[in-house]
């Protein structure tokens, strides 16, 4: 059960030219962030989904999310694990991370917006702040949204 919520939001960016691209920090390439950003768990995880990394994609989620997601691995074998998360986002041509909004001082929740050909969807999630670093906690189911324009549709101008 897990897993199905993971899976529906994890690696990305297989597909249109993003098999090269690697997430920015959220103070750019240029700036030096003191302290680690709650976006950084997630950058994590869908970096280390598309290179394949499984001990980096697990380490961007919290204890309790953490332990699901090993059972799934034995039960599935490694191989299979990560094969599956990959192809259930081949179709993804893109994504946004929404500001979070602080719940506490050490949790928030994130708006991750993937878009589609045809659709775009939203996931929340929630966050924690472990130590120095956040991970991801908790996963909300993916949420259709409607697009009056399919990605790629090609621009005219009047």
């Amino acid at each position: 059960v897990a897993l199905a919520g993971v899976v529906a939001f994890l690696p990305i960016r297989s597909r249109g030219g993003l098999d090269s691209f690697t997430f920015p920090t959220p103070a750019g390439d240029s700036a030096v962030q003191s302290e680690a950003q709650p976006q950084d768990a997630i950058y994590q995880m869908l970096d280390a989904a598309r290179e394949g990394d499984l001990e980096k994609y697990l380490d961007s989620f919290g204890p309790e999310m953490q332990a699901n997601l090993r059972q799934a691995v034995t039960e599935m074998s490694r191989d299979r694990f990560l094969a599956s998360i990959r192809e259930a986002n081949e179709k993804i041509k893109g994504v946004a991370v929404m500001e979070p909004e602080r719940v506490s001082e050490n949790e928030v929740k994130a708006v991750v917006e993937y878009v589609y050909q045809d659709r775009n969807e939203t996931q929340t999630m929630t966050l924690g702040r472990s130590g120095e670093r956040w991970q991801i906690l908790r996963l909300d189911n993916t949420q259709r949204i409607q697009t009056l324009i399919p990605y790629g549709t090609p621009v005219q101008q009047q």
